[in-house]
């Protein structure tokens, strides 16, 4: 007969074996050479000291039988890329010649970058696939340095849980009547990547918290049934367990609350003007601000933002009567221009305000700058 105290030691070591193991990873190189065994098709491949060029005027894939000798749980590319690029990781479905299709973006730019897929959370994703590989669309202009795979140890997904129980969301306009709570990732780039989606692509940690309750009242009820414990301890046990995580619980909402003010106080309200920036609407409120100062008597003004909505219908509401105009409706009699967050947007050498290189207003000056990408630009009288 097992004791009760020796039963959360049994449990552990019933379920030590899954995580126990050590981190273990695998690198295909292409710096100087293409592997035989990965299989070029519907492109060019041409091997470089600094990887391998594809290179795609129709559909091609890039291919290779899966030789890991361990469960694949992230998959990471090193790669160079001008241009945004749309790519698929595709891996072959047991016992099938189907492909499953996980699709990501590569974003251009002009220096190596690292991108990450975390595969684990998916239940599509087979970790001992016996192929996998990369699909391009027709244009596609990829320097590939090299692929990792990678399993996890048990000590990174142990910190991993931990880090992301701890990772807080962001403030935005649903989180005044819904909160994600705390979520779970078990590997260093889940915990990364953990709320870059909307709904976030993890797990929630109410399940867990719910099966420990339910772990508690089974250990207790064995406890008494054993007579190890009378059935006042039992309950009184398994009162002050529910206690303990609901304070954890209540500790780890409070600081996502207190995280929020904190922000706040962080990057606006002790912040130098023309650096503040709001939660997620960034520089917005010390742009609009101004605009609505600089345009006091006017009829309009130019508002140019990546971002219309809901942008275009606050600044509405800030300046008027004073209405912004957007692209669309052409710029003639207009003398003020408001930049939010506009990608292209840039003053040429002979002042004039341009977008993608196109000039859109007479010559001028920025008149007030806020971050990188806002600015609010007036032509010369």
């Amino acid at each position: 007969m097992i004791r009760a105290r020796l039963l959360p030691v049994a449990l552990a070591l019933l379920l030590l074996p899954s995580f126990a193991s050590a981190k273990e990873s695998q690198t295909w190189s292409f710096r100087g050479q293409v592997p035989g065994d990965w299989i070029v098709s519907g492109m060019t491949a041409a091997a470089t000291p600094n990887g391998v060029r594809l290179s795609a005027t129709q559909q091609g894939t890039f291919a290779h039988e899966n030789d890991a000798p361990f469960p694949i749980e992230t998959v990471s590319l090193t790669l160079t890329s001008p241009q945004a690029t749309e790519a698929i990781f595709v891996w072959q479905e047991s016992g099938t010649d189907n492909f499953v299709q996980f699709p990501f973006l590569i974003p251009g730019q002009a220096t190596e970058q690292r991108l990450d897929l975390n595969l684990a959370p998916f239940p599509q994703w087979e970790p001992r696939t016996e192929r996998l590989g990369l699909v391009f669309r027709p244009g596609a202009n990829i320097l590939l340095q090299g692929i990792e795979v990678t399993r996890w140890g048990f000590f990174d997904k142990l910190a991993s849980t931990w880090n992301s129980f701890l990772t807080f969301e962001q403030f935005t306009a649903y989180s005044i009547n819904f909160l994600w709570g705390p979520l779970l990732g078990f590997n260093p780039i889940w915990v990364e990547q953990l709320l870059g989606n909307q709904p976030p692509i993890a797990r929630s940690a109410n399940g867990y918290f719910y099966a420990l309750l339910a772990i508690a009242a089974a250990f207790v009820v064995v406890a008494a049934r054993l007579r190890q414990l009378s059935r006042r301890r039992a309950l009184s046990a398994f009162l002050v367990f529910c206690l303990a995580a609901w304070v954890v619980y209540d500790l780890r909402m409070g600081l996502e609350i207190f995280r929020y003010a904190l922000t706040d106080h962080e990057t606006y309200i002790t912040t130098q003007p023309g650096q503040r920036q709001f939660r997620n609407w960034l520089t917005f409120t010390e742009l609009s601000d101004a605009t609505k100062e600089l345009t006091r008597g006017k009829e309009r003004f130019a508002f140019l933002t990546d971002y219309n909505s809901p942008f275009m219908i606050a600044m509405r509401y800030q300046t008027y009567p004073v209405l912004p105009m957007d692209e669309s409706v052409g710029m003639s009699g207009i003398d003020t221009w408001a930049v939010f967050e506009r990608s292209g947007a840039a003053v040429l050498p002979d002042g004039r305000l341009a977008i993608n290189g196109a000039p859109v207003s007479p010559p001028g000056r920025v008149v007030r700058q806020f971050g990188e990408r806002s600015f609010i630009f007036q032509a010369t009288p």
